[in-house]
């Protein structure tokens, strides 16, 4: 997509996005197909810059990136630092925030709560940094954090997890439907009574369960 017009030889180059109103321009680069040609877009002048930054621009970018993955929706990445953008959040959006961070905001009744909550409970593995725009941050966030190798204490034991068995002493084959417990204790649907587990390598995230 040629967005400057190269004119005859002797002539300055026409600003095809600079002479439209805002929202055609939006329209016109919502077809550039990759977060990287939007990003070299930004450095051009101001103008591109602002345009680059769109929100609405990234917010479509990371849903065709998600749009294919498991357990990836199109919502606000709650691993992004949201001090400097607290106020372009709604209240919907910050309860998909504290949802996605397994905080309980039932009993929030006012935004500044809302505020406060999404405020203090960023989780410690969470990238560093800050970005323009929520979208924008929260698909910078969501590709810097497919790249951890490690998993928290508590998302472990946020999830019911579902183990598929394919050894010798299970037959036939079945799935197991477990929990991992913050006082340590893993409950099995094959086990009798509840077992305990614990870290043998946390910097690895490698576990054990024990009787």
């Amino acid at each position: 997509m040629d967005l400057v017009e190269q004119p005859p030889k002797g002539q300055e180059p026409i600003d095809i996005i600079g002479n439209v109103p805002y929202e055609v321009a939006i329209r016109i680069l919502s077809h550039l197909p990759s977060a990287i040609q939007l990003s070299r877009l930004a450095l051009l002048n101001s103008r591109f810059k602002q345009l680059a930054n769109d929100d609405l621009l990234w917010k479509e970018l990371c849903r065709l990136k998600w749009r294919k993955k498991r357990h990836m929706t199109h919502q606000l990445q709650p691993l992004v630092d949201y001090s400097h953008l607290i106020s372009s959040l709604t209240i919907k959006e910050m309860k998909g925030i504290l949802g996605l961070r397994h905080v309980n905001y039932k009993n929030l009744l006012e935004k500044s709560e809302f505020v406060h909550s999404v405020l203090t409970t960023l989780p410690d593995h969470a990238p560093k940094g800050k970005w323009s725009g929520k979208w924008k941050s929260s698909y910078i966030v969501a590709l810097l954090d497919s790249t951890r190798t490690k998993m928290t204490t508590d998302e472990l034991c946020s999830f019911d997890w579902n183990f598929h068995f394919l050894g010798h002493w299970l037959h036939p084959p079945q799935h197991n439907r477990s929990k991992f417990n913050r006082d340590k204790t893993y409950e099995s649907d094959i086990l009798e009574r509840a077992m305990h587990w614990r870290w043998y390598d946390e910097k690895q995230s490698k576990f054990s369960i024990l009787r």
